[in-house]
């Protein structure tokens, strides 16, 4: 029987609960991948995931973790990491690896000149430090580089501090110079060069990755001292601090406005997305979509790694809710070449032209003329209105044709057929061009669906409206992107003496929470002693607005219940400074349902047990005003997490859907 958490920790109150944890991150990246300067050198992220067991200090909640191979982050050519002069490079790092591996490159090796700086570990787990001139290869003319004069691949967190203050280099090492040399050049650059975080900046694909975790990157247009270095390695900055030109917190994306959503594949054949920056809205294009995707028309954008299920031949159909006022070219989904336009064209484009008009495009790869080798449907009328409209463009193996909110707006007569070469990169909101997408969709996307059938007009109006359970028959990929688990307020911890609420999840003591690289959360309580742990709100709005919902997990079971601001003061129960419960407050909470078979659903039948009378009732009772104090319009929150008696538990909730 799940024990009631307030009971425990102020033996005067009859509170309750329940708890674990929570949230869900984009794919791969559930930390913020944001410059927060307001510089806007966002970074893109090739498959690194997020480490939140062990950061390099207290206030940071992520690290980057890089696995050695494929796992990078790469930012835009920009003025801010060009530095001349002096300039300083920061970043946490750790590493047991010993073999070359970069931190920070702005730099290029591939050329005959060296030019930019770059930071590296060596195989014998020395930092390095070098600067370019673009002017030749000779080190101490055209470039230099510094080491420590220590090792540092021990596998514990170090900070590294990067100077040159035009006459010298240095390399401080836990606030502690490690290494120092005299050059009085200056560091040149190329008109574009690639920085990239976590791997060499060798063009076109890094290596040398790095094999373990980064944090706190930052970039400074000034020689940073000692001092200063050792007033601030240890605590997150503002974005703001003078001479800061790059900051990558790499933070949790908590702490952006907007709740994370998923790109993972809802067919089941694990065609994940990955996200380049985009993010969600709550402007959908229907009810039971609760949020969608958000594209800003320059450098954001998914892709997806080559796979047969983009590949259709014969009848296919795609589909996808689009939303645009820009009036120039852009892109919904392209599984698509057209960099070799002069020889072939191959795949599918769906895009929007200058004019506002929908093009549907087939290339069959053997050659470039359009009526054999390709054709286009370009259809009747114009939809960049800013409104939401549903696309479908379907092949049947002769007729190409575009519906637009269920109604044909184009159809032309073509027995061609897609042809592919063996290795083609998926994209959403971005032509496919390569190596960097262009033409990038302006506005919001939803529901993008593709199927290995040519649907009817039937049955594209039958479900456009709904979201769909990814198992239906010839369905091939399917994106959602929906939130796998809505916005958390804050997360709670109960140590056997105090009840904690943060709007962090809890790293160390009784409970641990952790972030999984798929989207789902795992708490674990270590040695309770008969008291309920953890837990986090989901949800917070009027009483008559909680919709029915399903909590989806794993593991040990799990409950939830319902917090009243039955005061009215638009808080749950009363907190002090340090954010330990002190008393209800006039509040009140309701036991909920636990977890049977991983799942647990509430609808209006689902009885709660009310600590205020003791007594149980129905949710739909509750919402009808049935029960004293209160109504439909009493402020609620929901509350999910793990049950426990004694001894350890471990609960995984992997989806929240309905809320």
């Amino acid at each position: 029987m799940r024990k009631n958490i307030f009971q425990f920790i102020l033996p005067i109150l009859p509170l309750f609960l329940l708890i674990n944890f929570l949230i869900t991150p984009a794919l791969a990246s559930s930390f913020d991948l944001n410059d927060k300067t307001a510089n806007g050198n966002n970074l893109t992220n090739h498959s690194a995931t997020e480490n939140i067991t062990n950061t390099p200090f207290g206030q940071s909640a992520y690290a980057v973790n890089l696995s050695g191979s494929g796992q990078y982050l790469t930012a835009a050519s920009s003025s801010s990491f060009k530095q001349t002069g002096n300039f300083t490079v920061e970043a946490w790092f750790k590493t047991s690896s010993a073999n070359y591996q970069h931190l920070v490159t702005v730099f290029d090796q591939n050329s005959p000149n060296i030019y930019g700086y770059d930071i590296f570990i060596d195989n014998i787990g020395k930092i390095n430090f070098e600067i370019g001139k673009n002017t030749g290869s000779n080190q101490g003319t055209d470039a230099k580089i510094v080491k420590t004069s220590n090792a540092w691949n021990d596998g514990g967190w170090h900070h590294m501090a990067a100077v040159y203050n035009g006459s010298t280099m240095e390399i401080f090492i836990d606030g502690v110079s490690d290494g120092s040399v005299s050059w009085s050049n200056n560091a040149v650059y190329p008109s574009t060069i690639y920085p990239v975080i976590g791997a060499s900046g060798n063009q076109p694909t890094p290596n040398e990755n790095w094999n373990g975790s980064l944090d706190e990157v930052r970039i400074w247009s000034t020689a940073r001292t000692s001092a200063q270095i050792n007033a601030n390695k240890n605590v997150e900055l503002t974005g703001s601090e003078s001479g800061l030109v790059v900051y990558y917190p790499l933070e949790s994306v908590l702490t952006a406005p907007t709740p994370s959503f998923t790109v993972s594949d809802k067919t089941g054949h694990g065609n994940d997305m990955t996200n380049h920056s985009a993010t969600n809205t709550s402007s959908t294009p229907f009810g039971q979509s609760a949020f969608a995707l958000n594209l800003s028309g320059s450098n954001q954008y998914l892709t997806a790694a080559s796979s047969n299920d983009f590949k259709q031949t014969g009848n296919f159909t795609v589909e996808a809710w689009f939303k645009t006022s820009s009036a120039s070219y852009q892109h919904i989904v392209t599984v698509y070449d057209q960099n070799v336009y002069a020889t072939t064209i191959y795949g599918y484009d769906i895009f929007i032209d200058n004019a506002g008009k929908i093009n549907f495009e087939i290339g069959k790869n053997t050659g470039p003329n359009q009526g054999t080798d390709a054709k286009v449907l370009v259809g009747s009328n114009s939809w960049k209105d800013g409104n939401w409209h549903h696309l479908a463009a379907v092949y049947n193996g002769s007729t190409m044709q575009i519906f637009i909110d269920g109604v044909s707006d184009g159809s032309v007569s073509w027995s061609g057929n897609a042809g592919y070469p063996s290795t083609i990169y998926p994209v959403i909101g971005a032509g496919a061009n390569q190596p960097t997408p262009v033409e990038y969709w302006n506005g919001s996307l939803d529901e993008v669906r593709i199927w290995s059938t040519a649907r009817t007009s039937a049955q594209i109006n039958a479900d456009k409206d709904i979201e769909l359970t990814g198992a239906e028959p010839g369905l091939a990929v399917y994106y959602p992107f929906e939130s796998l688990i809505p916005d958390i307020t804050y997360f709670t911890k109960n140590d056997g003496t105090d009840f904690s609420r943060s709007t962090f999840p809890f790293s160390s003591g009784v409970v641990t929470q952790a972030r999984n690289p798929n989207g789902s959360l795992t708490v674990n309580i270590n040695s309770s002693s008969g008291y309920a742990d953890s837990g986090f709100a989901i949800y917070q709005g009027t009483l008559g607005n909680l919709p029915d919902f399903t909590v989806d997990g794993a593991g040990d079971d799990f409950g939830l219940n319902i917090w009243f601001d039955t005061g009215n003061n638009n808080d749950y129960f009363a907190w002090n400074g340090s954010n330990i419960l002190t008393s209800l407050d006039s509040d009140t909470y309701a036991l909920g349902p636990g977890s049977s078979g991983g799942t647990t659903s509430v609808t209006g039948s689902t009885q709660f047990y009310l600590m205020s009378d003791g007594q149980n009732h129905s949710l739909s009772d509750l919402k009808n005003g049935n029960v004293s104090g209160i109504s439909s319009s009493t402020k609620v929150a929901v509350w999910v997490g793990v049950n426990t008696s004694s001894g350890s538990k471990s609960s995984t909730i992997n989806s929240i859907s309905g809320l």
